[in-house]
Order: structure tokens, then sequence, then C-alpha cells
């Protein structure tokens, strides 16, 4: 269904190491909440370039299938919010010109950081120009690592055949379909596209619709079989939308250049250390010190209850505040 990904022989295309590790992220809470970010940024900037729905849907599976072999690391997220988006709208026949692309993001930018006045972009400016080549890079840098697969099977075609196999009452058949059609709109913030087929996120669309409306679904048979859907994955989908709701509003927060995770090392080809030669010769652990080296750092008696420092390689929540 469009997930199928080639590998890049495309070189970074935000600059770093040559010999950084490469890889996805461990789902860390600052990693969700850029992913919930980025896929709220291509929303509204879709809305703004009066883009049909089915462009920011597209943009969004790309930016999930683009972070599910890259690292926000290494790519900033806002770079390749803007990069996604202009290239489904050119995959969605509804392409927009670069410069309003860029001057729709730039007000966005501005609006989350808690920008008081909006500042133009000037189009003869330099950030202008290196706007317009991150977004072009970024665009390149998908296509290679998506191996041009850019087909993507949206929830949202099923959506109104099942609600009208489903719903008895034409009276409720529309605001069903509504929420359902909400649901799936947002379910787009998250990874669910990657790991499930659209068929099972429709279902549970509506099942949570179904049950904010207060209308019973057909048990004898399961409603779901109907579909070839199974039970789990809609419980599963359905697990996922509720945390999702239960978030609060995602903020930007800078990750370029910080350490990679743990999935990201061990993604990463074992062909050396993965930090420079000076770092790589310090011991890691007490355990790994001379004698006079622990009695230089001080070693914490056993049984005292100290906070423990954060880890060298660990989410990189704390360093971000």
């Amino acid at each position: 269904r469009g997930l199928a990904m080639a590998p890049s022989a495309s070189a970074p295309a935000e600059g770093g190491p040559k010999d950084a590790p490469e890889g996805p992220d461990d789902e860390t809470e600052v990693v969700e909440e850029q992913r919930v970010y980025g896929c709220d940024v291509i929303q509204e900037a879709s809305v703004l370039l009066e883009l049909p729905q089915v462009c920011a849907a597209t943009a969004q599976a790309l930016f999930h299938r683009f972070y599910a072999r890259r690292s926000f690391m290494r790519h900033d997220v806002r770079h390749v919010a803007m990069g996604v988006l202009f290239l489904a709208a050119k995959v969605e026949e509804s392409p927009r010109r670069i410069r309003d692309v860029l001057n729709v993001f730039n007000a966005l930018f501005q609006l989350r950081d808690g920008e008081k006045e909006l500042q133009p972009i000037d189009l003869h400016s330099s950030k202008y120009a290196n706007m317009k080549t991150l977004v072009l890079n970024t665009e390149r840098d998908v296509l290679a690592e998506l191996g041009f697969i850019l087909y993507t099977e949206h929830p949202h075609k099923f959506i109104l055949n099942y609600v009208k196999l489903l719903c008895t009452d034409p009276a409720l058949e529309k605001p069903l379909a509504q929420l359902a059609w909400n649901v799936i709109n947002d379910s787009a913030r998250t990874t669910v596209c990657l790991r499930f087929s659209p068929e099972a996120i429709c279902c549970a669309a509506i099942s949570m619709a179904a049950r904010s409306l207060g209308l019973p679904l057909p048990t004898k048979p399961p409603w779901w079989e109907i579909f070839d859907v199974s039970k789990d994955d809609v419980d599963q989908v359905c697990g996922v939308m509720v945390d999702l709701y239960g978030r609060t509003k995602a903020k930007y927060v800078h990750l370029k250049g910080q350490r990679p995770t743990a999935a990201a090392l061990r993604a990463a080809p074992s062909s050396g250390p993965l930090v420079s030669g000076d770092e790589a010769a310090q011991p890691r652990t007490t355990g790994d010190m001379t004698p006079d080296q622990r009695a230089a750092v001080g070693e914490v008696a056993p049984g005292l209850d100290t906070a423990a420092p954060p880890p060298r390689s660990g989410p990189v929540g704390a360093a971000n505040g």
C-alpha cells in the first residue's frame, strides 16, 4: 500500500559528520512531540494554501515514512514539513508556488514561536534563498529515500461507503461520517498509517464516532469482520488516538545536532566507534576506570539514594528543557 521504501544512496541533506549514525529514533516523548508538531503545521499550512485534504494526508504519510528511516537529530522537522507538503501538492496535482509555501510556513513558524508581529519574508533576502534551498533539498532527499514510491491509499476513500452500510438511521448518517472523517484526519498525526491498513483505520474511526454519538453497531456478526479487519487492530488504533487526544499542543524543539538516540546507534553500521577518537578513549563507567580515576571522580557509596546523572545517549528531552 505504498509503504515500500528503497535504500537511499544520497548524502545527508542537512550536513553533519558523514560518519554519524543515521536511523529511526526511539519513541521518546520529545520525538513523539516533534512528530505531532510536524503534522500539525502541515495540516495548518495546507488550509492556508487552500489545498484539498488529500494533499495534507499525503504529505503527512510521506513525513512519517521519511522519519521511519531517518532521524529527527539529522533532519529538522520544520524543513521536512515544508518539503513534504511542497512535494505532496505536486503528487496530488495541486501544485503551489514555492514562494507561497515559504510565506505560509514562515508565518506559521512565527505564530508557533509566540511572535506578536509577523514579519513577512523578503523575496530578495538571503533568508528566502536559504529556505528555498532547504525545501528543494528536502524534496530531493524524500524522493531518494522513498525510492520515488509516493502512492498512498488513504482511509478517507472508504468512510462514506462504510457508514452507509452500518448506519440504519439516515438522520445519524451525516454526523457519523463527519465525526469519523475528523478522527481519520487526526490519525494522520500518528504512525498508524504505517502500521495498519486504511480499512482498519477507517473502522477505528467509525467505532470512536459511533461511541461518541451513542450509536450501536452490529455485533452478530461483528461489523468489523465485514471489512476484513480484526478487532485487535481496531482496538490498537483507538488506543493510539486516545493517547493523541490526551496530549497538549505540541511545541517545536530544535533537535538537529543532538547526540543520536539508541535506535540510531543500533541502526548504524558497526564500522568502529561512533564518536571521535578522543571521546572513544574515555572510560564509560567507573568499572572501566583505574583506581586513580575512580578516586578523582568520587564513587557513590552503596545504599545512598542519590540522583544519577542523565545518560550520555539517552532521551534528548532533558537537554532541551
